[in-house]
């Protein structure tokens, strides 16, 4: 099965290689995404692609635990320049 139709088939991928994704698959991967279906259609989501191994690393850092035990904190844009960089899409 490939990534599209997984994606479209709502099967979870929880196993990763070191190898960065192509950007046509990547852009193919969002297209997906976007066309999910959301409450009255409205798809109040955005996308933020992560390159950076750094980055990644500090995201899972902060969601360590229970995320409904936390104090539901946003992070400040100062918080998110320590992360490094990111592209939304």
């Amino acid at each position: 099965m490939n990534v599209y139709d997984a994606v479209l088939t709502n099967i979870a991928v929880r196993e990763f290689t070191e190898e960065f994704l192509k950007d046509e698959h990547l852009i193919r991967i969002l297209d997906a995404a976007r066309l999910c279906q959301s409450g009255k259609n409205l798809q109040p989501w955005y996308f933020i692609v992560i390159r950076e191994r750094s980055t990644l690393d500090a995201l899972a850092e902060l969601m360590k635990g229970d995320v409904d035990e936390r104090n539901h904190e946003e992070i400040s844009h100062s918080d998110r320049d320590h992360l490094g960089s990111e592209e939304r899409v």
